[in-house]
C-alpha cells in the first residue's frame, strides 16, 4: 500500500496524473491509512476532483486527528471548495491544540486573510516566519496571498495621461514628430518615460492647481528641476556599474515585502548617490507597448532602488538613520512615481522591523492626508497608489486604514477572493524530498 502511494506521489510530480490516480487508488484498496488516503486525495486534486479529494483527506484526518498538517491541508481544500466557515473552524481548533505549529499558523493566517482581506493577517504571518526557524517544510502561503495584489504582489501600473498616450500610439507613429497637450501636468517620471519612447514629441501642459505638486512638502533631496511644467533630472546619471546593478533586479519579478527586502540586499554595495540617480535616470530605456498594455519597468526599478536605500547604514537607529531621512525626503518631495517607490520602501521597513511600525504608520498617514487635501482642488495621479500603500502599512490605525481602503477600493478587492493580477512570482524555494513526495507545502 505504501509503495503504491509513494509511486503515485512521484507520478503526480511528473504530471502523469492518470497513473498517479491508478496507483493511489490501489494503495487505498490495499490499506486505508493516513498516508494512503493523503496520496489518494492529492491525486484526485491534481485531476481536478476537489470534492472527492476533500473526502479522501477527511478519511486521512480520521486516521490521525492529531496530525495538524493534515488538518491544515483539509482546511485549505475546504476553502477552495467554498466551505470557508468550516475551514476556519477546523484551523482554529488546530491552533488551540498547538499555537506554534507552522502548518496551522500559516494556514490560519492565510484563511483569515482570504476571509476578510485584512493585511494585518499577512503581517502577523511575516512576523511568525521571521521569528520561527524550525519549520516542518517550506511554506508559500504569504506569497500566495500577496500574488495579484498591488504592491504586495506587483508594482501597480501608472495612471497618467502620458502613459495613456503611449498606449494609444504605435511605434511607427512615435518615430515621427508629434504634439501633445494635456490639461494636467503628470508625474515627472511619466513625462520622462514618454520622451524616451517618443523623442520628438512636443508636450504642452497646463499649470497645476494648488497645492503645487512641484513643491516638496518637506525640505530634502531634490530629484527634479522644473522649467515651468517641464521637468528634468536634478542629478547626474548613475555610473554604468550602478545602473547594471539596479537593472539586474528587474528579472527577479516581485514578491511580498519581506522577500523583496531580502533580495534587495545585493544593492547594499551601490552607493547612495548612485541609487538616487537611478530614480531619475532609469537604467533601462525599454518600454513595451501595444494597444492594450504598457509595460513600465521603470516603476519597478525605482522601487528596487528605494529598497536598496533600506540596506545602507543599517546599524544606525531607525529614527535618526540616513535611510529613513532619505526615504522620507523622497516620499514628501515633488509628486512623482518616486514618491510611491519611497513610500513602498518605508512600508517594507515596517513589515520587517516591528520597532519602526508606529513611525511608518504616522508617515504614511501624513502623506495620505496630503494627497486627500490636494484631490480637493486638482487631479492627483498617485492618489490610489498611496492609498494602497497606506492600507498595507503595519500598525495603521483602523480609521486611516478604512479611509485608505475606500480610496483604493476600485483597485483592492473587498475580500481576498480575487483574480490574480499581473504578478511575476519569484522562483519558489525547493521543498524537501519528503515534502515533495507527500505533496506538502
Amino acid at each position: 500500500a505504501l509503495l503504491h502511494g509513494a509511486a503515485s506521489g512521484v507520478a503526480r510530480r511528473l504530471r502523469e496524473v492518470p497513473l498517479a490516480l491508478r496507483w493511489a487508488q490501489r494503495g487505498v484498496e490495499l490499506e486505508s491509512s493516513k498516508l494512503t488516503e493523503m496520496w489518494w486525495g492529492n491525486a484526485l486534486r491534481a485531476d481536478g476532483q476537489l470534492a472527492a479529494a476533500v473526502q479522501a483527506m477527511r478519511a486521512a484526518q480520521r486516521h490521525d486527528p492529531e496530525d495538524l498538517s493534515v488538518t491544515s491541508d483539509l482546511a485549505l481544500w475546504l476553502t477552495e471548495l467554498g466551505h470557508t466557515g468550516e475551514a476556519l473552524e477546523l484551523i482554529e481548533q488546530a491552533l488551540a491544540k498547538n499555537p506554534s505549529y507552522d502548518c496551522a499558523v500559516h494556514t490560519a493566517h492565510r484563511l483569515r486573510f482570504q476571509s476578510d482581506g485584512d493585511p494585518d493577517h499577512l503581517v502577523a504571518l511575516a512576523d511568525f516566519m521571521r521569528t520561527t526557524t524550525d519549520a516542518s517544510h517550506e511554506h508559500h502561503d504569504l506569497q500566495h496571498c500577496c500574488d495579484g495584489l498591488p504592491w504586495l504582489g506587483y508594482v501597480p501600473a501608472a495612471v497618467e495621461p502620458y502613459v495613456d498616450m503611449l498606449r494609444q500610439t504605435t511605434d511607427e507613429e512615435r518615430s515621427h514628430p508629434g504634439e501633445l497637450g494635456v490639461s494636467t501636468m503628470g508625474s515627472p517620471s511619466a513625462l520622462a518615460l514618454l520622451r524616451r519612447a517618443w523623442p520628438r514629441v512636443a508636450v504642452a501642459a497646463s499649470e497645476p492647481g494648488p497645492p503645487d505638486p512641484r513643491v516638496a512638502l518637506r525640505p530634502g533631496v531634490r530629484l527634479w528641476e522644473f522649467d515651468g511644467t517641464r521637468p528634468s533630472p536634478a542629478l547626474d546619471p548613475p555610473t554604468p556599474h550602478a545602473a547594471r546593478e539596479v537593472a539586474a533586479m528587474l528579472p527577479l519579478g516581485w514578491a511580498a515585502p519581506p522577500m523583496a527586502y531580502d533580495l534587495a540586499v545585493r544593492l547594499s554595495g551601490v552607493p547612495v548617490d548612485e541609487l538616487l540617480a537611478t530614480l531619475v535616470h532609469p537604467p533601462t530605456p525599454v518600454v513595451e507597448t501595444d494597444r492594450d498594455r504598457v509595460s513600465v519597468p521603470e516603476r519597478q526599478l525605482q522601487a528596487w532602488a528605494c529598497l536598496g536605500l533600506l540596506h545602507h547604514r543599517t546599524a544606525e537607529p531607525w529614527a535618526t538613520s540616513t535611510r529613513r531621512r532619505l526615504l522620507v525626503e523622497i516620499a514628501f518631495g515633488a509628486e512623482d512615481w518616486t514618491t510611491e517607490a519611497a513610500l513602498y520602501a518605508l512600508v517594507t521597513a515596517a513589515w520587517v522591523d516591528p520597532s519602526c511600525r508606529a513611525d511608518v504608520a504616522e508617515l504614511l498617514t501624513a502623506r495620505l492626508r496630503a494627497v486627500l487635501d490636494a484631490r480637493r482642488t486638482r487631479v492627483v495621479a498617485i492618489a490610489v497608489s498611496v492609498a494602497q500603500l497606506a492600507f498595507i502599512t503595519p500598525g495603521m490605525p483602523a480609521a486611516v486604514r478604512a479611509l485608505a481602503r475606500e480610496l483604493a477600493e476600485d483597485r483592492w478587492p473587498a475580500s481576498a477572493a480575487y483574480e490574480p493580477g499581473p504578478a511575476v512570482p519569484l522562483p519558489r524555494p525547493r521543498r524537501s524530498w519528503l515534502g515533495r513526495l507527500l505533496g506538502r507545502g
